[in-house]
Order: C-alpha cells, then structure tokens, then sequence
C-alpha cells in the first residue's frame, strides 16, 4: 500500500479534492436563490441571537462542511498510522533512528510543558468576557497559551534552523 500511495497518492488526492470541490459548487448553485433571499434576509437581522437562531436553518452549505470534517478526520487518522508505521519500521531498522524520534517527541512535550508554565496569566476584562462567552476555564486558557506558546517557539527553531543551515551550506 506504502508504494502505491507513494506513486498515485497526490493524483488520488488531487482527483478527490477536484470531484468534492464540484459537487460543492454544484449544490451550492442549485441553491443559489435561497442563498440570495437568506443574505438579504440576514443582514436585516440585527440582534446577534436571532441572526444565529437564522442561521441555524441555512443548510446549503452543509456538504462542504461535513466533507472538510470528514477529510480532517482521515487525515488526521492517516498521519497517525502512518507516523506509527515510520517509528516502527524504524525501530527494527534502525534503533538509533528511532531513538531520535522519541527524543524530538519528548522534546515537543517538554516545550509545551515549559510554554503553559509561562502562560501569562491575564486576567483582563477583553480576555475574560472572551473566555467566559466561549465557555473557556482557567485550566483550559493555560492549555491554550501553551500550545501557542509551543507553535512560536517550534516555529522560531524552525526560522533558526533555516537560516543557520542556509548560511553553512553557503559557505560550502
């Protein structure tokens, strides 16, 4: 499966994407004087509660909604298995390798421990009315703010190591 992937994987994803995208279009379309009576409809609703109660209703755009859903999912499935695959053909290849990974996993791990323990913690009225409108817990915010925390500071070793092995192949 791994050699077939390999060899027509970005044609099947291309093939799907185009297809899904299609029939997208074409309900979305089919559908076109209802979506032109509902903005209009929407716009003349000014409070918040009862736009979103009106909403609610508007199903042309389910599909594509429901497909972006279901293509995260596999995707996320699919880089789980075979990330998993990887490390284990690894191991009985070649355990120093494997090794590695393990390494840069707990390293991601700990960058993200380290990044929630430096999670600011604000207390103020923009941020607490946010986190109170979207159901959000102290505990959660920390999460939060770890996780971003731990994306800029990948992404920062990310630009450095760009740059640093940019320069020493320059020199090369």
């Amino acid at each position: 499966m791994y050699s077939f992937l390999t060899k027509n994987g970005q044609t099947i994803a291309f093939v799907t994407g185009v297809v899904l995208s299609i029939i997208f279009i074409v309900l979305v379309i089919s559908a076109s004087s209802t979506a032109d009576l509902n903005a209009e409809y929407f716009t003349n609703i000014k409070d918040p509660v009862a736009r979103q109660d009106a909403l609610v209703g508007l199903t042309q755009f389910d599909f594509g909604l429901y497909i972006t859903y279901i293509l995260m999912a596999i995707t996320a499935i699919a880089a789980i298995a075979f990330g998993l695959f990887q490390f284990i053909t690894n191991l009985m290849d070649s355990p120093k390798n494997a090794i590695r990974t393990v390494a840069i996993v707990v390293g991601l791990i700990l960058i993200f421990f380290i990044g929630k323990g430096f999670a600011p913690a604000v207390d103020s009225n923009g941020v607490m009315a946010a986190a109170s409108e979207f159901g959000v817990s102290g505990g959660e915010r920390n999460y939060i703010s770890g996780a971003i925390n731990t994306t800029i500071i990948v992404l920062l070793l990310a630009i450095v190591t760009l740059v640093v092995s940019e320069v020493r192949n320059a020199f090369k």
